[in-house]
């Protein structure tokens, strides 16, 4: 839930969740769109339970998609989201430190960043608290500066990445000194997350690009933070090899879109009036 409250010449930006907490893949973001059954299904219970993560990755994804009927289809979606989202965090380092006991301001899922970014900031004080607006600053010149921004983050881990391979090809036991396996520790799950997905994609040899690192962080970061995840084939595959247990994280693939569905329904209660 997301609400802004004037404060002075300041604002306060409220924000707490409604379980349970969706992450939405940018696949699974167009297909809700676009797919009217599945539409009307979903917000059939979002209506009443549910809070929606989003992320400056699902924005860079969604600028990176030019089609002007995709972008409607996305902002009326988003739009019928409301007020039910939080503006989450694609830093899993920074969960981690807060994990391990680092002062933070907030939530370590929030994003900040996301916040305090001027151009989406003037739009949320103007009384738009609703996702629909950031279609809107996703066009142009202004969604080019986005995907540029999360495009440094990703060259400088694909390089330590690449590094590691490196070294994994000639002793596959390096990989343990960066990234060593742990086991699940549900007070501290994120090092755990991020170390078992690096690793993958360390050992596993599927061609490595700038797009597989930034799936790598939101991906760590919304099956940290969230109930219910969305993922494309690969991550899934990479996710459910953590076996992370079902009471912390229920993760879905493109097969499993009915079954989501039906979860969202079934296991959540209704928390708020429609």
């Amino acid at each position: 839930m997301f609400r802004v409250i004037p404060d002075g010449k300041d604002y306060i930006f409220e924000i707490r969740s409604e379980p349970p907490l969706i992450y939405l893949d940018h696949w699974a973001l167009r297909l809700f769109s676009s797919n009217s059954r599945l539409r009307v299904r979903f917000f059939e219970s979002f209506r009443t339970r549910g809070t929606l993560m989003f992320s400056l990755m699902n924005i860079a994804e969604i600028a990176a998609n030019t089609l002007e009927r995709t972008a409607d289809e996305l902002r009326a979606f988003l739009r019928d989201v409301g007020p039910h989202w939080i503006p989450s965090t694609i830093d899993p380092m920074h969960i981690i430190e807060v994990e391990q006991g680092a002062a933070a301001d907030v939530h370590p899922c929030i994003s900040e960043g996301f916040l305090r970014e001027p151009k989406f900031a003037k739009r949320l004080v103007a009384g738009d608290v609703t996702l629909a607006s950031v279609v809107d600053l996703t066009r142009g010149e202004e969604g080019e500066e986005n995907v540029q921004s999360t495009s440094e983050k990703a060259k400088e881990l694909l390089g330590n990445l690449v590094k590691w391979r490196a070294l994994h090809a000639e002793n596959p036991k390096a990989v343990d000194r960066a990234y060593p396996r742990l086991p699940f520790d549900d007070k501290q799950p994120m090092q755990m997350i991020y170390n078992g997905l690096a690793r993958s994609c360390i050992a596993q040899q599927f061609n490595l690009n700038e797009n597989h690192v930034r799936d790598l962080y939101h991906t760590a970061c919304a099956v940290r933070c969230a109930d219910m995840v969305l993922l494309d084939s690969h991550w899934l595959e990479l996710v459910r090899q953590l076996k992370l247990p079902t009471s912390f994280v229920l993760v879905y693939g493109r097969d499993d879109v009915d079954q989501f569905l039906d979860d969202l329904t079934n296991k959540f209660n209704p928390v708020r009036e429609t």
